[in-house]
């Protein structure tokens, strides 16, 4: 389905903005099939002012207003599959209305680094946290130890 232009940051903000987004595509993506479109160099703008509404679900969805960033506006990103794409959680994005019949799958992880700290509660689950490479001296890495089953 398509999704409003939004930045990440307000799902998740974090005091030094070190948060990336990283797209692996699982099929090839084009605005044909729903694929994201953003606003190159929105990211130096940061945190903007959002819309907030609750879903059927309860679940909260941002978006920045639309008639102010519409997505007819925004830099389609097409990519084949396997290939990857990095932008900063502060950036523009979103993505179009599928109108083929084709599907357009993707895998999302979020980054940031280490010592960047999340200035709101609004975000958890349970990989929060966990360390990419190396040694998290902010964060106690043992499961048993961070999360109370």
């Amino acid at each position: 389905s398509p999704y409003l232009m939004h930045q990440d940051y307000p799902y998740f903000p974090h005091k030094n903005h070190t948060m990336l987004a990283v797209f692996l595509h699982l099929d090839d993506t084009t605005p044909e099939n729903g694929g994201l479109a953003i606003y190159p160099g929105s990211h130096k703008l940061g945190p903007l002012k959002d819309i907030k509404v609750i879903d059927e679900r309860g679940d909260p969805i941002h978006y920045v207003d639309p008639k102010e960033y519409p997505l007819s506006k925004a830099t389609p990103i097409s990519a084949k599959k396997g290939e990857v794409v990095f932008f900063s959680y502060l950036t523009l994005h979103g993505s179009y209305l599928n109108l083929s019949d084709k599907t357009r799958r993707m895998f999302l992880i979020q980054v940031r680094a280490a010592d960047d700290e999340p200035t709101l509660d609004v975000h958890n689950s349970p990989c929060q946290g966990l360390m990419l490479r190396g040694k998290n001296i902010y964060k106690d890495a043992l499961m048993t130890n961070r999360y109370k089953y």
